[in-house]
């Protein structure tokens, strides 16, 4: 792997000094390791034949006549930035090492050169050439590959919606119909039980399009009762099933109506709802939501999502907003769920430009506060 064999290697290399006697012998060498060379008098001769021919290498001097060697770096540079550039010189008072790579040199070797280290300086940059080739292919498998995953979860998250539609639909409906406890307990257990694996292809499906950066952000302009309403109402048979209240305090300094991606929003409130829901055990939710920086163009909105639940153990707040992360070992969980419902909140809120974060005690409870930034919406329109 460390050993390229320079015989193999298809590409020209470009030599460049004033001095004829050193370009022959550099030329000689250059071929015995069964390279191919031409060569060039100077920075002017070497631009005429980088216009004429594509060059793996140039060797190059740094005292020259018309164009010097820095100049023929920085023209590489930015015309034929896939060539490496050799350095060759004994002068070194007016270049440092430091300005030629700087400048964009890939190395230097020092004027009288040692045969051995030339060859030596070759191969390192062809090696490392085939290396960078070797995880650009790798870079575009592993993209490939995960385009393809992504895309996978993202049809069959939609096709399993269709099935669980149904599901839901005929066992709400078969929990209307008179039944002795026994089957009224059965009916009751797939409904319960479709609505979590719901909620669970909901948060692949969400976690989906972030992973593949398909979610965008479609402004609109809304009131944040009414989106925070609209979020708790299809959530109140769970809540109900677990004998939970919820709290909504709005401070009078939130504007009326504010102009963003409502249902982004509402999608983070969901998720962190559906996460205190399951912490939950008779002790209510509040929810309180403020403005910060009402004075600025734009509306720092502050949500604060509140439960009286177990609590996140210290160790684990850091790690909480991880995908698949949970706050008890898988083995003794007892509540049950993805662990990607505050990822994908954590995701949607840099979107909006906010922040997102927490703060518990074991055994008190935890509050998990956001912030995203919406426009403000006047008599005249947006401001």
């Amino acid at each position: 792997m460390w050993q390229i064999d320079l015989s193999l290697v298809d590409e020209r290399i470009l030599l460049v000094d004033d001095d004829y006697n050193l370009l022959s012998i550099l030329k000689r060498y250059i071929e015995s390791y069964s390279l191919q060379a031409d060569t060039a008098t100077n920075g002017r001769e070497a631009v005429e034949l980088l216009s004429q021919n594509k060059y793996g290498i140039v060797v190059t001097d740094m005292v020259m006549p018309e164009m010097d060697g820095m100049e023929l770096i920085r023209y590489i540079r930015q015309h034929h930035s896939t060539s490496d550039v050799l350095v060759m010189s004994g002068y070194t008072g007016q270049y440092g090492f430091t300005d030629l790579i700087a400048a964009g040199a890939t190395d230097f070797i020092g004027k009288p050169f040692d045969k051995n280290e030339l060859q030596a300086k070759l191969q390192r940059i062809f090696r490392e050439r085939r290396l960078i080739s070797e995880l650009y292919q790798a870079k575009v498998v592993a993209e490939t590959a995960s385009q393809v995953k992504s895309d996978f979860i993202h049809t069959i998250s939609h096709e399993l919606r269709t099935p669980m539609n149904g599901i839901l639909g005929f066992s709400s409906l078969l929990c209307q119909v008179e039944l002795d406890d026994k089957y009224a307990t059965y009916a009751e257990m797939i409904r319960v039980s479709a609505e979590r694996l719901m909620d669970l292809v909901n948060q692949i499906l969400n976690f989906a399009n972030l992973e593949s950066c398909k979610q965008d952000l479609h402004p609109t302009t809304f009131t944040v009762k009414n989106l925070v309403e609209d979020v708790l109402t299809p959530l109140q048979p769970k809540l109900a099933s677990k004998g939970l209240a919820v709290h909504l305090g709005i401070d009078p300094g939130v504007p009326e109506q504010l102009r963003g991606d409502a249902e982004v929003l509402s999608l983070i409130i969901r998720n962190l709802l559906n996460n205190a829901i399951r912490f939950s055990e008779g002790e209510p939710i509040s929810i309180n939501i403020r403005a910060c920086d009402v004075a600025s163009p734009d509306v720092l909105l502050e949500v604060a999502v509140c439960d009286r639940g177990c609590g996140v153990p210290d160790e684990k707040q850091q790690d909480i907003f991880q995908a698949f992360s949970h706050a008890e070992p898988y083995k003794t969980r007892s509540h049950q769920g993805a662990g990607l419902g505050l990822t994908i909140c954590s995701r949607l809120v840099t979107l909006m430009d906010g922040k997102i974060w927490l703060t518990s005690q074991p055994g008190e409870g935890a509050t998990f506060t956001f912030t995203v930034t919406l426009g403000r919406v006047g008599a005249q329109g947006v401001c």
